[in-house]
């Protein structure tokens, strides 16, 4: 028995119309949970959304579906023409883990999204039915936003909007007669770690702050936690480890407010016409502290593809170069060239079977444009990307003496070389031809290659080790042409790599290579300063 006495808590069902476990863990719940243990109560935990017997299998990284159980739509809902589902843990299961957990002395249910609440009201119907005038507290999202709501229609005792964590282990103490000093728990540094040996997952979700500094109405995390914290780093490393010690090896972070505090580059959207008259779109990002009527070293960056394009969200995963390199002192140049979507088929099927042609004078373009627009400095230009946007910025160096430095991560430029080698052998032969028919073509496009000699531009090279789509040896002939011919030029190889890089350390290293390389030849003072790191 427990000196103070006896918890459960639930985290009940999603009710909508369709779910997915995207590395769901009731965060909230598990530290409440740590939180009441440490301080003398037993706790059993029964979380419907934990993984369970005869649920669909899961992916590899814990992701996947949840058990879905067909209910009846309320009248609300009467005329959307889909399935209401009850998703996660079968009821009879839950039942069965009701009738197993010891007496309770409270219940405190979680709650998830405002309209998951018809959840809320049968986990709380069930856990009345099994337990009788045992006191039930209400919290979470669904108790914060909607408290009045939740009073009505909930069906528990009491409703706790807003934090969750010191109201808990008060209720708790009201209960039993105790007294844990719940205000000792009121900073969220002070908090424990949240208690997943109660609910074992196979990855673990971890929060890198508390709160948020902004304040949107129809938002819960401002008000579970009205101060916005930033976690410290040690802090963060003592719960990785413990989870690692525990055999997790995936993890899920979140921050409500990644991006508060910081100074992101404004960005332009920009249009200019190519050399045949071609209007091509795009995008200029400039130092945060970027001031007028003064020139800067500027980056051309290109994207893969070559159907894809710059969007207007700048998704920093996509190139986080753009943000970075622009904080680092430099104006960035994001073109869709034509080869790119989002501007109807014609304009993407352009340079079908004629790569680094028009595409590479749409490109030089931009750099023109911004020298004339007084913006770009022509004694320091950057060029560099990443698959198509190595082998295009191979053309570009090849084309143009004007760039000090160059970064051709997963490119190509023998594309005899690709052939067979490569996961693309049906579009190389719908596009170009077999080789031994259509020499000239293949011998065209391979122009960056075959003619290495006119390349001046200090390039750097990146690939990984195992990539399947710009295997390695494309890297590699490049880098050994520049080598011979005394160019600067240096190849990284990343062990283990595909074409898309997993490895956190990796990508932070490849990072950092871009930022040093483009310092060092058009920045030397900063990489002078060692900076760059």
């Amino acid at each position: 028995m427990w000196a103070k006495g006896q918890l459960l808590l639930v985290n009940p069902w999603i009710y909508d119309f369709a779910a997915y476990n995207s590395w769901i863990e009731p965060l909230g719940m598990l530290t409440i949970a740590a939180a009441v243990r440490g301080s003398g109560y037993g706790v059993t935990v029964i979380d419907c959304l934990a993984p369970h017997a005869g649920m669909p299998r899961p992916h590899a990284d814990g992701s996947g579906k949840l058990f879905k159980a067909v209910v009846e739509k309320p009248g609300v809902a009467a005329l959307v023409p889909r399935r209401l589902g009850r998703y996660g843990l079968p009821v009879e299961r839950f039942e069965a883990a009701l009738a197993a957990a010891p007496a309770p002395d409270l219940v405190l249910v979680a709650s998830g999204m405002t309209y998951w609440y018809p959840g809320v009201l049968e986990a709380i119907r069930r856990i009345r039915a099994r337990f009788g005038g045992v006191p039930v507290a209400l919290g979470g999202v669904y108790a914060t936003l909607c408290p009045d709501h939740a009073r009505q229609f909930s069906g528990a005792d009491q409703v706790i909007a807003g934090p969750g964590v010191v109201a808990a282990l008060r209720l708790a103490d009201q209960v039993t007669g105790q007294d844990s000093n719940p205000d000792r728990l009121a900073d969220p540094r002070s908090w424990p770690l949240p208690a997943r040996d109660l609910v074992p997952r196979s990855y673990a979700a971890v929060l890198t702050s508390w709160g948020c500094p902004y304040r949107c109405t129809y938002c819960a995390s401002h008000r579970l936690q009205p101060a916005f914290i930033r976690r410290e780093p040690d802090g963060l490393v003592e719960e990785i480890a413990a989870c690692t010690r525990r055999g997790v090896r995936r993890f899920v972070f979140y921050d409500d407010a990644l991006l508060a505090g910081l100074q992101l580059a404004p960005i332009e959207e920009i249009s200019f016409k190519s050399r045949d008259g071609t209007t091509i779109n795009g995008f200029m990002v400039k130092p945060p502290d970027y001031r007028e009527g003064t020139r800067y070293p500027t980056v051309l960056r290109i994207h893969g593809g070559p159907v894809s394009q710059f969007g207007c969200a700048m998704d920093l995963w996509y190139d986080p170069c753009l943000q970075v390199l622009a904080a680092r002192g430099y104006v960035v140049l994001a073109v869709n060239p034509r080869g790119s979507s989002g501007r109807g088929e014609a304009f993407a099927r352009s340079v079908f079977a004629d790569w680094g042609d028009k595409d590479a004078q749409d490109v030089i373009a931009a750099v023109d444009f911004a020298i004339a627009r007084g913006v770009a400095d022509q004694e320091r230009l950057g060029v560099g990307g990443w698959s198509y946007g190595g082998i295009l910025t191979n053309h570009v160096i090849a084309r143009d003496h004007r760039f000090k430095a160059a970064t051709s991560g997963a490119g190509m430029s023998n594309m005899l070389a690709g052939y067979g080698t490569d996961m693309y052998l049906r579009e190389w032969e719908e596009e170009l031809g077999r080789p031994w028919e259509a020499t000239a073509k293949w011998l065209k496009i391979s122009f960056p290659f075959l003619h290495a000699d006119r390349i001046t531009t200090p390039t750097l090279f990146l690939c990984g080790e195992k990539d399947s789509n710009v295997p390695l040896l494309n890297s590699e002939q490049m880098y050994q042409a520049l080598r011979s011919l005394g160019r600067d030029t240096k190849l990284v190889i990343y062990p283990g790599q595909y074409h898309i890089f997993t490895r956190p350390s990796y990508l932070q290293d490849r990072m950092k290579r871009y930022v040093a390389w483009y310092d060092e030849h058009l920045r030397p003072e900063a990489a002078a300063r060692g900076t760059s790191q």
